[in-house]
């Protein structure tokens, strides 16, 4: 468990300042909580919540493949480290509701959450309201479009004996899948560390100290003094075999493209090299042999 800071309302959804409300008859209400279009919500003291947030990517696809195999096979490239560079929609997150809500429709009830403050809830869901409870959230998202291109290249001891294999054998396919599964593994580790941190950024952090007036479009998060929240994220990558067997046809090609224009630089040079005995055997014949007197 970890406490948590407070936060303002530049973050994920909006958090405006406490409000007086009067109650007339019944007394003075000190502030009255507005909670709306939110998710996994506590309002109270010492409370306790964890929320999981999990992300999955259906599919990865690799772009400018053509340009990575001539990479990985160029025995000129340069190689630094995996720099991959990540194309996907902005996860503006739609998460799912928490477990036990039922339906879409709007609910509204007012609740004493102590210390004279009314709390008023509109089409949410998971909303404890009171002191010393307890949360445990699940939150799914689906982030769709992802595609990765790789800008740098690492030649790890793996990968070189793949080359070497293609460089040696242009049709030895089992070396071309174990070399594309390698950098598609690659790539989705790194992707996943990515929308691991921007999911994190996204959700901030779920302590709101104090009293809050109007809480909108939050998810997970907490109101009141003494909480305690823990956040995970996971993000997992659900398949990339398309990626990987798109970019072991563009190896196998690219390999045999390369054999065919060493098979045709040997000939052009064993040629010349033919063209050059020639006409040095046609210049002795010429000058003939040399003569003693």
């Amino acid at each position: 468990m970890r406490e948590t800071t407070p936060i303002g309302a530049e973050r994920w959804g909006e958090v405006s300042s406490v409000r007086e409300a009067d109650r007339g008859d019944q007394g003075t209400v000190q502030c009255v909580i507005l909670i709306e279009r939110c998710r996994g919500v506590q309002v109270g003291h010492d409370n306790d919540q964890c929320s999981a947030y999990r992300a999955t990517l259906p599919e990865l696809e690799f772009k400018a493949r053509e340009k990575l195999a001539q990479a990985l096979l160029n025995e000129e490239t340069l190689w630094v480290g995996d720099v991959f560079v990540f194309l996907h929609e902005v996860p503006r997150l739609r998460f799912s509701e928490p477990s036990g809500w039922r339906g879409s429709e709007t609910r509204e009830f007012s609740a004493d959450a102590g210390r004279g403050a009314m709390v008023v809830v509109r089409d949410s869901c998971g909303v404890q309201v009171g002191d010393g409870n307890v949360q445990r959230n699940q939150f799914r998202a689906r982030v769709i479009g992802a595609a990765v291109e790789a800008d740098g290249l690492a030649l790890t001891a793996e990968r070189a004996a793949l080359v070497a294999r293609l460089q040696a054998d242009p049709s030895d396919r089992a070396a071309a899948r174990e070399l594309a599964e390698n950098v598609a593994q690659a790539a989705a580790e790194d992707l996943e560390a990515d929308l691991t941190i921007e999911i994190a950024e996204i959700v901030a952090e779920p302590q709101i100290e104090g009293w809050s007036g109007t809480v909108r479009d939050r998810t997970g998060v907490q109101i009141g003094e003494g909480n305690e929240a823990e956040d995970t994220v996971q993000v997992n990558v659900l398949k990339w075999a398309s990626a990987v067997l798109e970019l072991e046809r563009e190896l196998l090609a690219e390999a045999v493209r390369r054999a065919s224009l060493a098979a045709e630089l040997d000939e052009l040079e064993g040629g010349r090299d033919k063209s050059f005995l020639s006409q040095a055997d046609a210049e002795a014949e010429i000058e003939g042999p040399e003569l003693s007197l």
